[in-house]
């Protein structure tokens, strides 16, 4: 799932679809469907980190849990952070979208403990709104357009990547 962290943000907004086209017709107004995809997206979320555990745990040789978590760079703790570090490398993705002689566009993804961290607090906080917002706004003429801008905001948070000089090739 570290290669496949785009299915996170796309599954919301596949949902904004879903509930612009055919929420008006849906039992609880595409509530259902905008709740269900960021749900999703937390599942997700939760096994991105568990692996990127697991890449830490087998790079560093040693256990650090969540300490995994928002750091690409381990290790040397027990000795006041002056011990032997072993770097993460994060996992990169990318194309180039448009080239035009030394102007380079390209789109990816970064996948490091910072991002995996992210992506764990977003769709936990996104998940807790659309919940929380199931009673809130219940009764509301625009109920359905909510719930559809609810989950393009959640996507587009989701989105969002930290951006190297790394991967765009710049020095």
């Amino acid at each position: 799932m570290l290669d496949h962290v785009w299915i996170i943000p796309a599954i919301p907004a596949v949902s904004f679809i879903v509930i612009l086209l055919f929420g008006k017709r849906m039992p609880f107004k595409g509530a259902e469907v905008g709740t269900a995809a960021v749900g999703a997206s937390f599942l997700l979320a939760c096994v991105v980190a568990a692996q990127w555990i697991d890449k830490v745990e087998s790079v560093t040789g040693h256990s650090e849990g969540l300490a995994a978590l928002g750091h690409g760079v381990l290790g040397g703790a027990e000795n006041g952070g002056h011990g032997r570090e072993a770097e993460v490398t994060p996992i990169v993705h990318g194309v180039t979208w448009w080239q035009n002689g030394a102007v380079k566009f390209a789109v990816g993804t970064r996948t490091d403990g910072l991002v995996v961290m992210m992506l764990i607090v977003v769709t936990t906080i996104s998940l807790l709104v659309h919940i929380y917002s199931l009673a809130y706004m219940r009764g509301d003429r625009r109920f359905t357009y909510f719930y559809a801008a609810l989950s393009l905001f959640s996507a587009a948070v989701l989105a969002v990547r930290y951006k190297s000089n790394r991967i765009s090739g710049c020095s």
